[in-house]
């Protein structure tokens, strides 16, 4: 794999959609390949804390330093969870978590 990128792209996309590699080689066409290892490069250029791409801040590849602003929002589900998680933190409990649970009863 180390040696062999093309071939450790395409394990990668084998196991993201849960096929063995022979699958990805015989049943799917070389255009499906290639649409899938480009969705799975772009995903892994992704930013995993703000979702954007490097080339789009990069004035030099098309993008802006403007490209985004920044805007606060809450999200409700996270204040009650960090508001619950804050105070079962002062408890000595380890391993514990918040996690929501739909309310069916509205």
């Amino acid at each position: 794999m180390r040696w062999d990128r093309e071939f450790a792209t395409e394990m990668r996309v084998a196991k993201e959609y849960g096929i063995p590699h022979s699958v990805l080689l015989d049943r799917w066409d070389e255009e499906d390949r290639a649409k899938a290892i480009a969705f799975m490069i772009h995903e892994a250029q992704t930013c995993s804390r703000c979702g954007t791409q490097p080339w789009e801040w990069d004035e030099e590849e098309g993008g802006s330093k403007f490209a985004y602003y920044p805007r606060e929002r809450i999200c409700r589900g996270c204040e009650v969870k960090d508001y619950i998680q804050e105070d079962k933190s002062k408890s000595k409990k380890t391993g514990l978590y918040v996690e929501l649970v739909p309310n069916n009863a509205y």
